[in-house]
């Protein structure tokens, strides 16, 4: 079992994104490797924000297939199962984020490893440094990163 995070989401699926052939392959190597792949609702609207903010320069018509191309991938995919973010993770991940900020400033980071936690999911595929540096955190010492398609 492994976690998709964000960054690796959008590179994978925007052709124009500075990490889209390392990201392409890491998703595609994921897919091969693991019976299941999870992301959250959370990372879902993470990539169509970002998606839409990394791609404002380009035609209207190319970020709103990307927006489809994301969704499509999240919502068709046999293996990548989406995980909800309920009041009892969304309260354990703002905690988290007041107590520990400086590792990771972001709630949607958070309530990924509020999610991992919860379902036994050590592994994350991400391009983010953060989930390095919060293994500093005892409770999170588990957190395996993995950026690179050798690292599966």
């Amino acid at each position: 079992m492994v976690f998709v995070d964000t960054n690796v989401l959008v590179a994978a699926l925007n052709e124009h994104d500075s990490d889209h052939k390392r990201g392409k392959v890491l998703l595609e190597s994921a897919f091969q490797k693991f019976a299941w792949l999870y992301t959250s609702d959370y990372v879902v609207d993470e990539c169509f924000s970002i998606a839409w903010s990394k791609t404002r320069k380009l035609p209207l018509s190319f970020r709103l297939s990307l927006i489809k191309k994301i969704d499509d991938t999240v919502q068709g995919s046999e293996k990548l199962r989406l995980l909800k973010v309920d009041e009892h993770d969304f309260s354990t991940a703002k905690a988290l984020l007041r107590e520990h900020h400086h590792h990771i400033p972001t709630l949607t980071d958070w309530t990924s490893l509020v999610l991992m936690k919860k379902h036994g999911i050590q592994k994350i595929i991400s391009f983010d440094g953060h989930f390095e540096d919060v293994r500093q955190l005892a409770e999170f010492r588990w957190v395996l990163v993995i950026s690179q398609p050798s690292q599966l």
